[in-house]
Order: structure tokens, then sequence, then C-alpha cells
């Protein structure tokens, strides 16, 4: 884990506490960060809709990502380990490309 400072509204760091019922600061900026990526991930593949890059209709999508995650959810309990390397590099930023916005 990486540690810095940051100086944050003391009462917006009380109400997120208070709504996710952590009693940390710092899980509750880990949650915050992880609650942004994934924003920001559903945004750029929100992007994709129409390009010709992913054909998939929402239904298919929906589908196959509870398929994703009942997989992964039985490995787990098997203890087997995923290679997901593929994931990582598609999400990591590339460069120059221009950041998605949120909508």
């Amino acid at each position: 884990m990486e540690r810095f400072v940051v100086s944050v509204d003391p009462g917006l760091f009380r109400e997120a506490m208070r709504l996710t019922g952590k009693k940390r600061k710092s899980k509750v900026i880990e949650l915050a960060l992880r609650a942004l990526v994934r924003q920001y991930r559903l945004a750029e593949l929100r992007e994709l809709v129409g390009s010709g890059l992913v054909n998939w209709t929402p239904e298919e999508l929906s589908s196959w990502r509870k398929i994703a995650n009942e997989r992964v959810s039985q490995a787990r309990q098997q203890g087997v380990l995923w290679d997901t390397s593929l994931w990582i590099r598609y999400f990591q930023p590339r460069g120059d490309e221009k950041k998605s916005k949120l909508r």
C-alpha cells in the first residue's frame, strides 16, 4: 500500500464514513477510488457502443457479465487464481488518448 497525505473536507469525510459504515479513513478512500475507477471504466465502455468494436447488445453484455461473475465466484471457492492481465491492460490509461467523460 502506498502512503500519502491528503487534505479533505472533514464534513464530507464524516458523511462518507457514515454512509459506508466504514470506521477507517483508508477504507473510505479505497472504496471511493474503486467506485470512481468503476464509473470511468463504465463510461469508456459506453463510448464503445455503436463503434463496431463491440457488437453486443446490453442484454448480451449483462448475460456475459453474469456468467463471468459466476465462474469467478466458483473459482474463488475452489482456490483457483485467474490471469487478469488482459483485463488490466485493457483498462490502463493509454498515453495521449482522450479521457472519457462521465455522463
